[in-house]
């Protein structure tokens, strides 16, 4: 099927749902965000994938210590592989730090910014959950 806008070709996919807040703080998903947030520190890309299959309906993935978004986690700590897979996963901000977090995402400066974008092109070439994003 083809976008009447576009001409791109879209696939039958949904779009992924809003994060579902109640979930994105539960104790029933605490273990997997912990491992998520682990996973970044240590720039442990194939686990950050694994958790990120696991749990596709998290979005924010709010480390459970502070309540930092695993997006925002990966930019502080200069993880670019990882905030462009966090990206291509459709990940974002914390919905209530999303302004804190975002004006501090505005002073990385343009070489982190680059950097971040190119991550997230070169996974959104390689993954097909990528079609969202382009």
């Amino acid at each position: 099927m083809s976008s009447p806008n576009t001409g791109l070709e879209l696939d039958e996919r949904e779009m992924p749902p809003e994060p579902n807040v109640n979930m994105e703080k539960s104790e029933e998903t605490e273990q997997i965000r912990r491992e998520m947030h682990r996973a970044i520190s240590k720039r442990d890309l194939d686990l950050v994938q694994k958790c990120l299959e696991e749990a596709k309906y998290l979005r924010q993935w709010l480390n459970p210590e502070n309540g930092e978004s695993a997006l925002w986690s990966a930019v502080r700590q200069d993880a670019f592989e990882i905030c462009g897979l966090l990206g291509c996963y459709n990940c974002t901000y914390s919905e209530e730090n999303k302004k804190k977090e975002l004006d501090k995402l505005r002073g990385v400066g343009d070489i982190r910014e680059r950097e971040y974008r190119y991550q997230l092109f070169r996974f959104a070439r390689k993954f097909p959950c990528s079609s969202y994003l382009l």
